[in-house]
């Protein structure tokens, strides 16, 4: 058995999970949520209604094998369904838009400092404000270490 056969395996039983309208605890992993979200910062994966997201939450979307963890800045309504706006609080980029069928649900907490923080609370909109200027300092941050 390979590591990718586990990775299927285990994001079967969060789609199961999902499709049951039970949390799925997951395991978040790399730098483009920062300093909001760490490297290996656990969360918890709710199934949401496209149409109960707010500006602000976080969202899981992708194909595959491949899901990415960003922050919702927009859903906007077209002739095939919604998509979806995103972007990482460290970069300074949006995504592109990702569409209906490639949405997977919504972290509703993260497991910080031995605690689990409901991110529909002010934390969220708190770092929803922040998250343009972030990529900015990792961006101006990351050119004066080059020059050094």
């Amino acid at each position: 058995m390979t590591d990718n056969t586990v990775a299927i395996r285990l994001s079967d039983i969060v789609y199961r999970n999902l499709k049951e309208r039970v949390p799925a605890k997951i395991t978040m992993l790399g730098k483009s949520m920062r300093p909001t979200i760490n490297n290996k910062t656990r969360a918890l994966l709710v199934s949401c209604n496209i149409q109960e997201l707010k500006k602000g939450d976080l969202v899981v979307c992708g194909s595959g094998n491949h899901y990415v963890v960003h922050r919702l800045l927009k859903v906007r309504k077209n002739v095939d369904g919604h998509s979806l706006i995103t972007k990482g609080d460290a970069l300074l980029y949006k995504d592109r838009p990702w569409s209906e069928s490639q949405y997977l649900g919504r972290i509703d907490s993260v497991y910080l400092r031995n605690n689990w923080k409901k991110l529909n609370s002010g934390f969220g909109y708190f770092m929803c404000i922040l998250s343009p200027f972030t990529g900015l300092v990792y961006y101006i941050a990351g050119k004066f270490a080059k020059k050094a």
